[in-house]
């Protein structure tokens, strides 16, 4: 947790990770399987820079 208060830009990625997981609850059963697709794959673009902006921190 220490990072993520510390670390802006990994904190402003957190929460847009959680804010896109939010968005894809709210519209289960609303979007089509188009739209479903590219918001797993927004959402998975978004873990990867999380996890990359992390490993950074970890190593440096």
């Amino acid at each position: 947790m220490h990072d993520r208060r510390s670390n802006p830009e990994l904190r402003r990625l957190i929460e847009e990770m959680l804010e896109r997981v939010r968005q894809m609850n709210r519209n289960v059963g609303v979007w089509s399987q188009e739209e479903r697709a590219r918001a797993e794959a927004d959402l998975e673009s978004v873990m990867a820079r999380v996890r990359r902006l992390a490993g950074e921190r970890r190593e440096g």
